[in-house]
């Protein structure tokens, strides 16, 4: 389905060809053994995710799942295109999800317009009662991750009422109910591949090029991951690593927070980003950003624990001109 968005944006829409989720749990294993030591792949009923160590905004991640690829990294460079103004209640209501209540999570870029400054962002909110791109009650936990004056990673909730993104965003919506997911457990990283990447790895293995779109959250609970945020601008002074003139790179330690939107096979001409995830810390170091893995020198023991599901229908919006 081609058309636009309520507020003007193009949007296309795809089905995914996701089997049933018990006969993704051998494709997952597999692709995870290949670089992980210990491996459990289940199809279990989730926890209250709202709980340590996961905090996501609602207890669950079932019900009318769907993904939200929304702008470009393009929409980025070389300079922030402020145009590109989006929001996370227009999106739920673009991908039809329920008025009655909803989750939206993933990676995203910050509100630009308003922070005032880049950042990554972690969205992470329920709604309850939408009407329009507003909703009666909002429980939003979503946070950023911007470099400050003195150019130190700082990481701060955005406030309650702002549901504004920019540029560009990975998102996971569903009702947020409890129900069956795949539950995932790893330690001990062996091989080249990080965790998400092996999971993808191992679905085209088992699937090939069939489209099967997935998200979640997971938890890092030993070990350090590479992260990196966006500069304000290219001048703007950082204490860690500068790899990309508009990239400050950095190690955060665990426990973690990770919110990931992933897919693999054939993207259908949507320029579907592969693999996007987001992390952030409250019982650690307070560190958080874009999630590039976990270092080489704690893969022996690095751990990981998570909570997928697939998304029913995938919603490409603001695609840039081929």
């Amino acid at each position: 389905m081609d058309g636009k968005t309520h507020d003007g944006w193009p949007v296309r829409s795809v089905i995914p060809d996701n089997p049933p989720l018990a006969d993704l749990v051998g494709s997952i294993q597999e692709g995870l053994e290949a670089n992980f030591a210990s491996v459990a792949v289940t199809i279990e009923q989730s926890p209250d995710l709202r709980e340590k160590p996961f905090y996501l905004a609602s207890p669950g991640l079932s019900g009318n799942t769907r993904i939200a690829d929304v702008g470009s990294p393009k929409f980025a460079e070389p300079a922030p295109d402020m145009s590109k103004e989006y929001d996370l209640l227009s999106v739920a209501q673009t991908v039809g999800m329920s008025a009655r209540q909803g989750v939206v999570i993933g990676a995203s870029a910050a509100p630009i317009h308003h922070l005032g400054t880049n950042a990554e962002y972690m969205p992470n909110v329920l709604y309850e009662g939408l009407e329009g791109v507003s909703a009666k009650k909002l429980t939003n936990l979503s946070r950023y991750s911007k470099i400050d004056d003195s150019g130190s990673v700082v990481v701060e909730q955005i406030a309650n009422d702002v549901t504004a993104f920019a540029l560009l965003a990975n998102l996971f919506t569903a009702d947020g109910f409890p129900g069956p997911l795949v539950h995932v457990r790893v330690k001990g990283r062996k091989g080249q591949l990080g965790f998400s990447d092996s999971i993808r790895d191992g679905l085209k293995g088992g699937f090939g090029s069939r489209l099967i779109s997935m998200g979640g959250v997971f938890a890092m609970s030993n070990g350090r991951a590479n992260l990196h945020t966006m500069a304000h601008s290219v001048d703007q002074p950082f204490k860690g690593e500068v790899k990309h003139p508009w990239l400050r790179w950095f190690n955060g330690e665990a426990p973690l927070v990770g919110l990931t939107v992933f897919h693999s096979g054939d993207d259908r001409g949507c320029q579907l980003r592969g693999e996007h995830t987001h992390c952030f810390s409250i019982d650690g170091d307070g560190l958080g950003g874009h999630f590039n893995g976990d270092v080489d020198a704690t893969r022996e023991t690095v751990e990981y624990e998570a909570w997928l599901n697939t998304a029913d229908i995938v919603y490409r919006i603001d695609a840039p001109m081929l």
